[in-house]
Order: structure tokens, then sequence, then C-alpha cells
């Protein structure tokens, strides 16, 4: 669990500095197909989970495969 939550905010902690780059046209947002299916999963568990589909446990663990880190 704490592995998945380093990995978030490593992720989380770069976004504000990529979207300043993009903004400057100093980086061009690209991704590969493999990348926007992962995001879109992803933003699919955040409305399962923001719903009351799935439970914070659970959220965790299905992002955690998707970022093939370990939850326990």
């Amino acid at each position: 669990l704490y592995t998945l939550i380093e990995i978030l905010h490593k992720i989380s902690s770069e976004v504000p500095h990529q979207c300043h780059l993009v903004a400057e046209k100093k980086l061009k947002k690209f991704q590969k197909k493999s990348q926007i299916k992962k995001h879109q999963a992803i933003n699919q568990l955040w409305d399962e989970y923001d719903e009351g589909i799935i439970t914070p446990i659970k959220f965790l663990k299905k992002v955690s495969k998707h970022h093939q880190a370990v939850v326990v």
C-alpha cells in the first residue's frame, strides 16, 4: 500500500511542472496507445470509487495492477 502511495505521489508531484512546460510549448503531450488505455482504465476506477461501487482498498489494489506494484 505504501509503495503505491509513494508512486502516486511521485507522479502527481510532476504534473504541475509538466503542465507548465506544455503551456509554454516546451513539452508536447505524447502518449503511446498502451499508456492511453492505462489512463482510461484508472479513470474508470476513479469513477467507480467516486460512485461508491468499489472500496478504497479494492481501488488501490486494482490501480496497483496497472502500475505493477504490489498492495498487501
